[in-house]
């Protein structure tokens, strides 16, 4: 194939990367074929080809990246990976979309295999670490934290981590080593409890989160973040009246916590039944962050509690982009299209919500 047409399949990738996966798949079964006769007889331009194809899902990917749908994304780096299974930069593309999925034990399989990476930069450092600690191995941690604390000594959020995970691994002299090199003010030493209190909290021990978090409130009372994490905490172990006054305390210290807002929000429509209390709270908290799924999903079931349906719907319109793979949300707009008897699209919607409920599971 010439350069001409090279140049002319490439313009023909770049047009499909703006519409659908589906179509960017579509185009490479197109150009990568039987029918092309000539790339299959040239491996030069083949590989080309497949350097095009590889790029254009690569390019898809970032975009579905940059909008935290990892799903999406995944998919897409894992298809440039299949026509450029050598490279390291779809590697590592990869494991960072397991990442931003929470999938720690794919970030860990990708990055580790063999054949080992040639370079392990700091994204790939920072991909190991927090997957490490976020899966508890500790000892594991420890390497890559090393790493990048050397690279970054001036960081004292990545030392006092690095503190945090001495202390876990169990060797508390090494963290206090650490300790003493960092800041002696009330805002950095909370902060090292704060980051013992999530490792806790990741790994399920709801009671020694519970006595880090304390601990840092006790240090610095008014870090903004500190009440809400203490609340939720206090919420999953249903103390429901307890995480409440700790959410409004969140709100004395910092009036623009959208997750607070949210989660008196919740508790206003779902234990008190005071409807407007929670329309005000999920508004607000739309307001500070205007992609908040949970908030609107919060506002939709008020305005089908108040008998406003045409309302639910407008709000779900709103968020489609970001909730189309949420089950909740087609369930509550199949509610909304029963409620103005549109009962066609209200069972289009339930099949939705059965089938991303499926899919979640």
């Amino acid at each position: 194939m010439s350069d001409k047409g090279l140049r002319a399949v490439r313009s023909r990738f770049r047009c499909v990367c703006g519409r659908s996966s589906g179509g960017v798949l579509l185009l490479l079964w197109l150009v990568l074929s039987p029918r092309l006769v000539v790339s299959q007889q040239n491996s030069a331009e083949e590989q080309k080809l497949r350097q095009i194809a590889a790029q254009a899902v690569t390019d898809l990917g970032i975009h579905y990246y940059q909008q935290q749908n990892y799903r999406k994304a995944t998919s897409c780096f894992e298809d440039a990976l299949r026509y450029q299974p050598g490279s390291e930069t779809y590697r590592v593309n990869l494991a960072m979309a397991y990442l931003g999925s929470g999938q720690y034990d794919l970030v860990v399989a990708r990055l580790t295999a063999k054949p080992p990476l040639s370079q392990f930069d700091e994204r790939v450092q920072t991909a190991l670490a927090l997957s490490y600690f976020a899966m508890g191995q500790y000892r594991q941690a420890l390497s890559p934290y090393e790493a990048l604390a050397k690279a970054k000594p001036e960081d004292g959020v990545l030392q006092l981590t690095l503190a945090a995970v001495y202390a876990l691994d169990g060797q508390p002299e090494e963290a206090e080593q650490i300790l003493k090199r960092v800041p002696n003010e009330p805002a950095v030493r909370a902060h090292y409890h704060v980051i013992l209190a999530d490792a806790h909290r990741s790994r399920s021990d709801g009671q020694a989160a519970i006595r880090e978090y304390e601990k840092a409130l006790a240090i610095a009372p008014n870090t903004p973040g500190l009440n809400y994490r203490l609340g939720a905490l206090y919420s999953d172990l249903n103390d429901v009246e307890k995480a409440m006054k700790l959410f409004q305390k969140e709100l004395e210290v910092n009036p623009r916590n959208p997750d607070a807002h949210f989660s008196l929000g919740a508790y206003s429509l779902n234990f008190q039944n005071q409807l407007e209390t929670a329309r005000q709270h999920f508004q607000r908290s739309i307001e500070l962050n205007p992609q908040h799924l949970e908030a609107y999903l919060g506002l939709m079931k008020t305005s089908l509690a108040q008998g406003k349906p045409a309302e639910s719907l407008q709000l779900a319109e709103k968020i489609q982009a970001v909730g189309q793979e949420n089950a909740e949300l087609h369930y509550l707009k199949s509610r909304a299209l029963n409620l103005l008897g549109k009962r066609e699209q209200a069972e289009s919607e339930l099949k939705l919500f059965e089938q991303w409920r499926e899919d979640a599971h």
